[in-house]
């Protein structure tokens, strides 16, 4: 089974490691722009712009990061909409899910020895070695958050999976078809059409606003506050090197063979 996890996590890797990279990345920059925002606010507010939705300040720069991070730049022209770019998000994150699980499996050790080598980055045996202990051991650490945050994810990505996941967590929110972010916060501003199929249901619209707020706040890490926003800070930039370390093994094996 061992060679098949390899080969599973190799080949699903191979084609969407860049942009699991870039979503990484980007989701990492995006972690603590509240608090960029307000010091940047604070000390250069000419850079800094009001949300014609929300009304709360915004840094253009961040605006780029974050359609990066969810679009590819390929933002679709009304919200909900399917574009290649958000496609391509999409499935990258739900590829990562196979990923990581894979990875995973081929990281649990046969023998104690085994495990605490898996565990740590042997630093005097050449660069192939601790290229692959880098990889093997920080990809261990950080796996519990990264799945997180594309499970947690994918609820802006494929519209069954959003139903799916609300219905999930309450089924008060089956009746209730939950708006984006963006949406959310309009609505409470200006009063929008409502979709077909909604309620009017005050307490429905409460839990999925509820529910919606703690999804995001598992996906951006601020479920536990400013530690816990590090942790999610570090394991997405982790998340970022692991398909360059794994291409760097990668094209070293291809070249040994």
């Amino acid at each position: 089974m061992r060679n098949f996890y390899h080969w599973l996590h190799l080949w699903l890797s191979v084609p969407v490691g860049l942009f699991f990279s870039i979503i990484c990345l980007t989701g990492a920059l995006m972690v603590f722009e509240k608090e960029i925002t307000g010091v940047v606010l604070e000390v250069a507010p000419q850079y800094v712009e009001t949300s014609e939705i929300t009304g709360t300040p915004k840094i253009p720069f961040f605006r780029k990061v974050r359609y990066l991070h969810r679009y590819m730049l390929d933002k679709p022209a009304e919200s909900g909409a399917m574009t290649t770019g958000k496609m391509i998000v999409g499935v990258t994150t739900l590829t990562s899910l196979v990923i990581l699980v894979s990875g995973f499996l081929l990281w649990l050790p046969r023998s104690r020895r085994g495990l605490l080598r898996r565990l740590s980055i042997r630093t005097n045996r050449g660069w192939r070695c601790f290229w692959r202990d880098l990889h093997v051991s920080l990809g261990f650490y950080s796996a519990v958050f990264l799945l997180l945050m594309a499970l947690t994810g994918l609820t802006w990505s494929f519209g069954w999976y959003h139903d799916l996941t609300y219905s999930l967590l309450d089924k008060r929110v089956l009746t209730e078809k939950v708006e984006t972010h963006a949406e959310m916060r309009a609505v409470q501003r200006h009063k929008s059409e409502r979709r077909p199929g909604a309620t009017d249901s005050g307490a429905a619209k409460n839990t999925a606003r509820e529910t919606r707020m703690m999804i995001r706040n598992l996906h951006i890490g601020s479920i536990g506050g400013f530690w816990t926003k590090i942790i999610w800070f570090v394991s997405a930039l982790i998340g970022a090197s692991l398909p360059l370390t794994g291409y760097y093994l990668w094209y070293k094996r291809l070249r040994r063979s």
